[in-house]
């Protein structure tokens, strides 16, 4: 439903590890670089996105 209500104002972006420091914690550059992105310059992905683990 939140998608639908949300359309292309929103992706989802899925991390291959676990836990709720996925930015902070873990050493994936596709995580790092994604979330660097939007926190910076409000950049989002162009589409869903998952970061396989390293």
């Amino acid at each position: 439903m939140l998608r639908k209500k949300f359309a292309d104002r929103s992706k989802l972006v899925v991390s291959e590890s676990s836990g709720h420091g996925a930015y902070v914690l873990s050493d994936s550059a596709c995580v790092q670089n994604l979330t660097t992105a939007y926190l910076v310059d409000g950049r989002m992905p162009a589409k869903d996105v998952t970061c396989r683990r390293s």
